[in-house]
């Protein structure tokens, strides 16, 4: 057995003896339960989120390399989108009564062909509960799951809330800013009241569209932004960077536009942690999970 095998049977052995605890104290037992789960299913949830135009697809993509997700603005899904690796693209939509659908995203560019299934002008759209997606990638697979959340300020409350639910899962969190307009209220409640309250060991902030500011005038932006983060975060992961360059130059393989971009660094570090964390480091957002129910029982 591996060392992270021992580590992982480790805090199992500690939340069942807490359940025990917890169930003759006669309290609920179910977020030690539900820590116990994850553990064994060895899936690493890795969240996008933020508010609806920070352009959460168009940087999903550029991971990915390929149009894969279509805009937020122009389809609705009521549920979170899960992006695992296959070999075959192909999706799958789950509506809330436990009925699935199977989409073949090999007959052309796969955000298009998901876009005339999850349209706007679906009246079923609010029976949706997820979109799971299959896609060859270098990101997800070998128990790393991308999942891209609806908007922290989504107008319809619902799919707001599936976004709080879904990150207090997450293990880590990309939270998506705009140069422009960084940190609005909705943002700062957002941080302040879902991810630091739900024991994420990881927390990066990518400041997109980068592009938008003239260059003479970042370092400004950047330092107001890491200023206001400051105030919640002890030394705040901060990346700026252009998505629609970065997947520009993917898609026409031109380096140069990708290194000056910002993306190649972003990604080389985010590929590194993901690898370090699926080796246990994220095994630590587990245990601080653990730890805050023991707090409670206290």
């Amino acid at each position: 057995m591996s060392s992270i095998e021992n580590y992982r049977n480790s805090i199992k052995e500690t939340l069942n003896k807490q359940i025990q605890l917890q169930h003759s104290l006669n309290m609920d037992q179910n977020d030690s339960q539900d820590i116990i789960e994850s553990l064994q299913s060895g899936e690493l949830i890795v969240s996008v989120a933020g508010e609806i135009n920070r352009g959460k697809s168009t940087f999903l993509n550029a991971l990915m390399g390929n149009k894969i997700f279509p805009s937020r603005a122009t389809v609705c899904t009521a549920g979170v989108t899960v992006l695992d690796n296959g070999e075959s693209p192909l999706a799958e939509v789950v509506f809330n009564n436990g009925k699935k659908e199977k989409i073949d995203l090999t007959g052309g560019e796969p955000a298009k062909i998901l876009a005339g299934h999850i349209s706007r002008t679906n009246e079923n759209v609010r029976e949706i509960s997820s979109l799971n997606i299959k896609y060859p990638n270098p990101f997800s697979g070998n128990g790393i799951l991308l999942v891209d959340t609806p908007g922290v300020n989504d107008p319809e409350n619902w799919r707001e809330e599936i976004t709080y639910n879904y990150l207090s899962a997450s293990d880590a969190v990309i939270m998506l800013l705009d140069p422009v307009q960084p940190l609005s209220k909705s943002e700062v409640e957002f941080l302040k009241d879902k991810i630091l309250d739900s024991c994420i060991e990881k927390l990066i902030f990518v400041v997109n569209k980068i592009d938008d500011i003239p260059l003479q005038d970042r370092s400004t932006v950047l330092n107001r932004i890491e200023s206001g983060l400051s105030k919640y975060v002890t030394t705040p992961d901060i990346y700026a960077l252009s998505s629609k360059q970065a997947l520009t130059a993917k898609m026409n393989k031109d380096d140069n536009l990708f290194i000056s971009s910002g993306f190649k660094r972003f990604e080389e570090e985010l590929l590194q942690f993901l690898m370090k964390g699926r080796g246990g480091a994220l095994l630590e957002t587990k245990i601080n999970r653990g730890l805050a129910v023991v707090d409670n029982i206290n």
